[in-house]
């Protein structure tokens, strides 16, 4: 699929130049450590993360068939699911969130924040 900017931003951060960015082992035990550790555990709802990049990718775009492929989702459930959940400028503000000066300092890799 095609990554967004943003997202090619973050993935960067893993400072990693073959292999996977993330270890598959124990990933969902780590992901819970890691939004323990934020203070994201209570009203965490499941795929929040697939679903607010789709909303945005959605919104941005407004091409249904792009996002709904990158999904994996016919048009019909993607409109459903995200249409109208956000507007192209909440989208331009949620993609600008890129991990640069003050933000890229604070980062904690997710290995990290597991073990410690």
């Amino acid at each position: 699929i095609e990554l967004h900017a943003t997202a090619r931003a973050w993935l960067a951060t893993c400072g990693k130049r073959t292999g996977p960015v993330v270890e598959a082992v124990n990933f969902r035990k780590r992901l819970d450590a890691l939004r323990k550790a934020a203070g994201l555990t209570k009203g965490w709802p499941e795929n929040a993360l697939r679903h607010t990049a789709a909303t945005f990718a959605y919104a941005q775009s407004q091409d249904a068939v792009r996002v709904a492929a990158m999904l994996g989702h016919s048009v019909e459930v993607l409109h459903k699911n995200y249409r109208g959940l956000a507007t192209a400028k909440d989208a331009e503000r949620f993609f600008a969130l890129k991990p640069t000066g003050a933000i890229a300092e604070k980062i904690t890799p997710m290995q990290q924040a597991a073990n410690g």
